[in-house]
């Protein structure tokens, strides 16, 4: 047994060497691969133009679309940019006050009162601010609504716009008012 398992080894080892060519060995063995795959060329099909693809001419529908619906009517777009409005208004009126507590608090230490009605003033905010993105999300649902029939998008795009700058507003501001009440 201890002499085959030598010549094993041997042999692997022997087969693990690296094989060095010399380099006209390896151009003379790609020539002769690549000149086996040449063959004749009547046996495959002609890749020349066909009749059928040099046929020209106009294809013009018989019946016309109908036009897109639009996913929502302009009331629809109307009153959810109202409640977006109506929320934004909800939101400056907070801020105002919590931008006082957040003065008042500001210096104080953690577990004074006007540090804690300070954060509940700001959490408030994140509230208001998660009732206008809610708005903000029943358009985009409308957008993907109408980007996946074809329908119009332009009403939609620019409620959004809207929606999207009174959220922008809002985000600065709770920013800002977080920075004054943390130490």
């Amino acid at each position: 047994m201890q002499t085959f398992s030598l010549s094993v080894s041997v042999v692997t080892a022997h087969l693990m060497r690296p094989i060095h060519l010399q380099p006209w060995i390896l151009a003379a063995s790609s020539v002769l691969i690549l000149a086996s795959c040449a063959g004749d060329s009547s046996r495959y099909p002609s890749l020349a133009m066909r009749d059928a693809e040099l046929a020209s001419g106009q294809l013009t529908p018989s019946v016309s679309p109908d036009p897109v619906a639009p996913v929502a009517t302009q009331q629809t777009l109307t009153g959810i940019v109202a409640q977006a409005r109506q929320s934004h208004q909800d939101f400056l009126s907070a801020r105002r006050d919590a931008a006082g507590l957040a003065g008042t608090a500001q210096g104080m230490d953690q577990e004074s009162n006007e540090y804690a009605r300070a954060l509940v003033a700001v959490s408030a905010l994140s509230i208001l601010r998660g009732n206008t993105a809610s708005l903000l999300g029943n358009l985009d649902e409308l957008a993907v609504e109408a980007a996946t029939t074809f329908a119009p998008l332009d009403a939609i795009n620019l409620a959004q716009e809207e929606v999207q700058t009174m959220l922008n507003e809002q985000d600065a501001a709770i920013h800002a008012l977080s920075g004054g009440v943390k130490k």
